[in-house]
This record gives structure tokens, C-alpha cells and sequence, in this order.
């Protein structure tokens, strides 16, 4: 009789047993379902002649390929999906698609057209002046360089990043790159810098949630009739150990 405790063989879901056999197998139907029903969208929105949809549904499509290892093929509605949207004029979306495609490919371990979508992309991206997008595309082109092995070069993506993260005041992404960083600095065997930037990472954090309970404050106080609750709330706040 097989052993039902065995490692790896059963795990817990909502307090249920179950088999992580049962569980993949699961997981990959509902991918595959979510592909057919991405292929029938592309489909009617041919019919339509609805082009943005059209591509739309190619993009949902690619990634529910993408889900299930089938990168190849995601690429090949990720390309399709860009140039509809260029065809349309959508350079938002279009430089949407150069990001899939950079991603796909670099998960091939083609680093040469990975960058080459990520660099279209922040062009576009600059050219309609969406300066948070421009800085998630450095990072991406930092993450490519880390997985080639180029420390250096990751290293200037991100600084690149952090600069115009600082400038739009985008703490949340500041942080993360702050922390990306401090890995790189780790990976070149400076621990004091990565020590530095990971505590400036930290303290961005602590920003970002003291943020958040002033808003929770404004929120509380606006929808109290009058009554004042921010007392109590900023009091709870100096005990919190962020």
C-alpha cells in the first residue's frame, strides 16, 4: 500500500488533502482551458474586423502560452499583438509587446533580442513620456544583464532606474531597485555598499507604510462625522514596530 504521507506527494489546500499530482494536473487544464478560450477571443475579434481587440486577446493569449512553457509560440502572438498595435498607432500597447517579447525571449536565453525589444520599448515609452515605464524597462534590462552574467552593466541599468524612480517619486519602485542593487553589490563581494542600499531600501518601506496609515488617517478622519480618530490611529502608529 502506498504511503500517503510520503514527501512531496500530498500537500494541504484550504485544510483539504491533496495530491500534488491531482493539483498540477489542475493547474495545467485551467491553462489549456485558458488558451482555448484566448483562441476563440482572437478568433471573434477577427470576425469583428476589431483589430484592437484582436490584439488584445493576442497578448492574453501569448502569456496563457507562455504559463504553460510554450514560449515559442507566445512569442509569435506577442509579435503579431505589436504589430497590430503599431499598425493602430497604440504605442502604449505596442511597447507593451516589445516588453513580452523581451521577456520571452530572454527565458529562451536569446539576450541579444531580448534587449533589442526591451530597448524599442523604452523608446517608445520615452517618446509618449512614461517615465515609471521607462524605468521598468531599465530594470528588465538589468535583470537581463544579470543573467548574463554582467554585474556591472546591471548595475548602471539600475542606477538609471533609481534616477528616475527618485524623480517621479515612485518610492515603491525606488525601494525594489534600492534592493536589486544591494544583490548585485552582494554578487561582487562589496557587502558594506550592499549593506548601505539595502537599508536605504528598508527605510523606504518604513516611508511607504507611514504613508499609508496618513492616508488610512485622512480617510478615518473625513468619513467620522466630525469626530477626530487620528489621534488614537497616530498613537498606534509610534508603538508599531515597522
Amino acid at each position: 500500500m502506498a504511503n500517503d504521507n510520503k514527501k512531496g506527494d500530498w500537500i494541504r489546500v484550504n485544510g483539504d488533502k491533496v495530491s500534488t499530482a491531482d493539483l498540477r494536473d489542475d493547474i495545467l487544464e485551467d491553462a489549456q482551458h485558458k488558451i482555448e478560450q484566448c483562441e476563440r477571443a482572437v478568433t471573434s475579434a477577427r470576425d469583428n474586423n476589431d483589430r484592437h481587440e484582436e490584439g488584445v486577446q493576442l497578448i492574453k493569449l501569448g502569456e496563457a502560452c507562455f504559463s504553460l512553457g510554450q514560449i515559442k509560440r507566445a512569442i509569435e502572438c506577442y509579435k503579431q499583438a505589436s504589430s497590430i498595435f503599431q499598425e493602430l498607432g497604440d504605442q502604449r500597447e505596442e511597447a507593451n509587446g516589445h516588453t513580452h517579447l523581451g521577456v520571452a525571449y530572454l527565458l529562451l536565453k536569446d539576450s541579444k533580442n531580448a534587449q533589442a525589444h526591451h530597448e524599442k520599448a523604452i523608446v517608445i515609452f520615452e517618446k509618449i513620456g512614461d517615465r515609471g515605464l521607462v524605468a521598468r524597462e531599465l530594470c528588465n534590462l538589468a535583470t537581463l544583464n544579470t543573467v548574463i552574467g554582467q554585474p556591472d552593466k546591471a548595475i548602471e541599468f539600475y542606477q538609471n532606474a533609481l534616477g528616475i524612480a527618485r524623480e517621479i517619486g515612485d518610492r515603491n519602485r525606488e525601494a525594489k531597485i534600492l534592493g536589486n542593487l544591494g544583490a548585485e553589490y552582494m554578487e561582487l563581494k562589496q557587502g558594506e555598499r550592499a549593506i548601505e542600499l539595502f537599508e536605504q531600501e528598508y527605510q523606504d518601506l518604513i516611508t511607504q507604510r507611514q504613508q499609508e496609515y496618513e492616508r488610512l488617517v485622512e480617510s478615518s478622519s473625513a468619513s467620522s462625522n466630525g469626530e477626530s480618530v487620528s489621534n488614537p490611529v497616530r498613537s498606534i502608529m509610534r508603538r508599531i514596530d515597522l
